[in-house]
């Protein structure tokens, strides 16, 4: 069974697997997003999938929703991805990851401020799966 860990005791892991074990931080976001990719994939499979839906924040979270949204379209599915912030806020992993995201053909619909994610969840694009990368 794997423990629930609070977000700081989260960040502490993390801090530890980076320093003490010298894993990068790019390689953990790698191991997270695909992990996330693998649960959908084997709930839901490729083709029950449908429609994902993935919100991304501008920090490691939304690095790996961005991750996540790559391996999904390795297994045939066709994500779609938004981040609550504007591209120039992204951190230096989420954004080498929104690099690779894009070299696949993805896209990233940016939402730079609170007008423009009230604007975008009051009518939603359809979708069957929901992956918060946000918090």
């Amino acid at each position: 069974m794997i423990p629930l860990v609070r977000a700081d005791q989260m960040r502490d892991i993390d801090a530890a697997a980076i320093q003490e074990m010298g894993v990068s931080s790019l390689a953990l976001m790698e191991a997270a997003g695909r992990a996330v990719a693998e649960a959908v994939l084997a709930h839901f499979g490729a083709d029950e999938a449908g429609r994902v839906l993935i919100v991304c924040g501008k920090g490691n979270n939304g690095g790996d929703g961005l991750v996540a949204a790559r391996h999904l379209r390795e297994a045939g599915v066709q994500p779609r991805v938004v981040v609550a912030g504007e591209e120039t806020q992204l951190s230096p992993d989420a954004r080498a990851n929104a690099i690779a995201w894009r070299a696949t053909g993805g896209t990233i619909d940016f939402l730079p401020d609170e007008g423009a994610a009230a604007r975008f969840f009051q009518s939603p694009p359809p979708f069957d799966v929901a992956i918060d990368a946000l918090l």
